[in-house]
């Protein structure tokens, strides 16, 4: 699933069967490979509060969590290496050697909100054209200082693949 998507999601108590509100934004840890929390925009009240990813289950229609009450004020971020997906979106992607691979236009989760890849854009009318690229998510991968930096032996599997 893309984690866009993800966005606008209504998140739903499981012990009170109600509605908390909407998911706002996701907490990313690229170099983990994995989100690390989930920012949710409370009704009626629109706090926007934090919740470990761990406590949440994402299905096609909702995000549930088990216990309301595990939804608090942590600030996730201050972990170094992790970034919200509202900052990561339009990132540019660079490889160790310094040549640019696109911008990040979405990322890929699977159900247990691993992160699976990236896709990456070269521009807006490369985009119309097919010049979107998916950037599978790999070790050494990291986020730092605005950028998405990408090992090159991640570029010459990801050319590789291309290639065929």
């Amino acid at each position: 699933m893309k984690a866009t998507q993800l966005r606008g999601m209504s998140v739903v108590s499981i012990a009170g069967a109600e509605k908390l509100g909407e998911v706002q934004d996701l907490v990313l840890n690229p170099d983990a490979q994995h989100v690390v929390a989930v920012r949710i925009k409370l009704i009626p009240e629109g706090v926007v509060k934090t919740v470990s990813a761990l406590e949440v289950r994402v299905g096609r229609d909702a995000v549930t969590i088990e216990d309301p009450r595990s939804v608090t004020e942590e600030e996730l971020t201050e972990v170094e290496g992790t970034v919200d997906l509202s900052k990561l979106l339009g990132t540019r992607a660079l490889s160790h050697g310094g040549n640019l691979l696109g911008h990040i236009e979405d990322v890929e989760l699977d159900t247990n909100l691993n992160i699976t890849g990236y896709e990456l854009g070269k521009g807006a009318l490369s985009d119309l054209f097919g010049g979107r690229r998916s950037l599978p998510a790999a070790k050494g991968i990291h986020y730092v200082k605005d950028i998405l930096m990408v090992p090159d032996e991640v570029v010459t599997e990801l050319e590789r693949a291309e290639a065929d």
